[in-house]
This record gives structure tokens, C-alpha cells and sequence, in this order.
């Protein structure tokens, strides 16, 4: 019983990190530059190293980019080494490799107009639908 108590209080100390984490990230975007989002959320997946991915696809001051999200679950710090395929809607793709080093227990994530994590920005080229896009990760 004690350890069952144990694991809910952590998991509720957890989630209740993760969505402080959140609300501080999206409380940054919203005051950062001119951005509107085409594609909110796209979740990329886990690597086997447990370094979950997503996305966003936004156009930030008249660039359309996807902006990408890197959170380290291990308690290491861990390397990301993966491919982004970027498919526009009549075919035309493009990809881009990554090597990120992320502290355990981290989330980084690219924003629009800073700097900070521009490795994991990619600039859409300006006759893809920013709309229709479709990405695939793969891990290296």
C-alpha cells in the first residue's frame, strides 16, 4: 500500500511539473514576436533513448517554420541524432539532420524570434502549403 501511495504521489508531482513547464513555455511564446500557428501540435514520437519529439508549424514575422520540441525523459543526459523528412502536399520533400545534446530532465524547444535553439528550427520553403505539411522523424 505504502508504495502504491508512493508512485501516485509521484506521478501527480510529475504531471503537475510538466504542466507548469507548459504553461511557462507557451506563456514565452505569446510574448515573443509576430507568429500564427498553421499546425499547432504534432507529436513526432519517442526515440529508444526516451527523448520524446514534437512540433509546431508556424509563420514567425512572414517565415513559415516548424519549430521543434525536445524533451530528455532519462535521468542522463542524452544525445538526439535524427533525420526530419518535410513532405509538401504535391510531393516535394526535403530533410534535415540533426545532433542535439540535451540535459536529463529537459525540454528544449525552439520559439519563434529567439534565438536560443535555433537548431531546431527549419525554414519551410516559401511554395510549401505551411497547412498540409507532413513531417517524419527518424532516428540515426
Amino acid at each position: 500500500m505504502k508504495k502504491k501511495v508512493t508512485k501516485m504521489l509521484l506521478l501527480f508531482i510529475g504531471v503537475f511539473v510538466l504542466n507548469s513547464l507548459t504553461i511557462n513555455v507557451l506563456g514565452q511564446e505569446q510574448n515573443s514576436s509576430t507568429q500564427s500557428y498553421h499546425q499547432e501540435f504534432i507529436s513526432l514520437g519517442e526515440s529508444d533513448n526516451r527523448i520524446d519529439f514534437s512540433a509546431k508549424i508556424i509563420d514567425c514575422n512572414g517565415t513559415n517554420q516548424v519549430l521543434l520540441t525536445a524533451f530528455n525523459e532519462n535521468p542522463n543526459q542524452q544525445i538526439a541524432t535524427f533525420t526530419i523528412l518535410v513532405t509538401n502536399i504535391d510531393g516535394q520533400s526535403f530533410s534535415k539532420n540533426f545532433n542535439v545534446t540535451i540535459e536529463k530532465g529537459s525540454i528544449y524547444s525552439a520559439k519563434c524570434g529567439v534565438n536560443e535553439h535555433d537548431d531546431l528550427k527549419i525554414d519551410l520553403p516559401s511554395n510549401y502549403d505551411a497547412k498540409k505539411v507532413v513531417l517524419t522523424i527518424s532516428y540515426i
